[in-house]
């Protein structure tokens, strides 16, 4: 039996460290890694039916090209059957 029927996950990119994500709004001076994060992810892309907001990737700022491809990475992560 699910407990929910629909899960909406809300995703701020700089929760990461800010080694690993510099262009977003507030880098993070001790934020989390993806083996910190990655686990959780793995649990919630096995619910049937979610969306997901990703927020705080700004691509005009320096370090860019890493932020973005480490937000893609996620929302692969979590929505694997749309980047089939």
């Amino acid at each position: 039996m699910k407990l929910f029927e629909h899960l909406h996950i809300s995703f701020d990119i700089d929760v990461f460290d800010g080694s690993l994500v510099k262009a977003t709004g507030t880098p993070s001076k001790s934020g989390l890694l993806t083996r910190d994060v990655y686990p959780l992810l793995a649990i919630l892309a096995k619910h049937k039916n979610i969306s997901i907001d990703l927020v705080e990737v700004n691509p005009k700022k320096e370090g860019s090209k890493n932020t973005i491809k480490l937000a893609r990475d996620v929302l692969t992560r979590l929505l694997p059957t749309m980047f089939v």
